[in-house]
């Protein structure tokens, strides 16, 4: 991981531009070579999905987002993600709107609603609506304590194992 992270970093100023790199390992022999190519780069897919171009990591620098990079459970997590935020997703998918990111957004600004506004360019009162469809969609209490964490960490999660198919 910390080599990962220093090969980000040189890789980057020798290109110019930002170099995401994912790790794995330690490992060896030919028949270790293909799985470990695997893990390296659902790790850095899960990098990219996490918004964290241009930084190296292994799996444990993910913290529980590491977790997403092993098979064994990823259909578990995508029942929670389904059973979590899932009609948001949908009501997404169907109707081409951007509530998922909208939450992400609403999150990242610790609730704050101007900021989340301005991080989204819209106006509050579009916010407002997007919250109260978020709200019709998921329930009470979507925004607080163990919920709020359990939809955040759904999104998020949901943004991991999508950027590894």
């Amino acid at each position: 991981p910390a080599l990962a992270r220093r090969l980000a970093r040189r890789l980057g100023e020798a290109a110019g531009c930002p170099v995401t790199v994912g790790a794995a390992g330690p490992g060896s022999g030919p028949a270790g070579v293909a799985g470990l190519h695997r893990d390296a780069l659902r790790c850095c897919e899960a990098l990219l999905a996490l918004e964290r171009t241009g930084e190296g990591a292994g799996a444990d620098d993910l913290g529980v987002y590491g977790l997403l990079l092993h098979e064994a459970g990823r259909e578990d997590l995508a029942r929670f993600v389904q059973r979590v935020v899932g009609p948001v997703l949908a009501h997404d998918a169907e109707r081409g709107s951007d509530l998922a990111r909208t939450l992400l957004a609403y999150y990242d600004a610790g609730g704050n609603l101007a900021r989340t506004a301005g991080a989204l360019y819209v106006h509050v009162n579009t916010l407002y609506q997007r919250l109260e469809r978020i709200g019709s969609l998921l329930g009470d209490g979507w925004r607080c304590g163990d919920r709020a964490l359990q939809v955040h960490l759904a999104l998020r999660v949901h943004a991991v194992l999508g950027a590894g198919t």
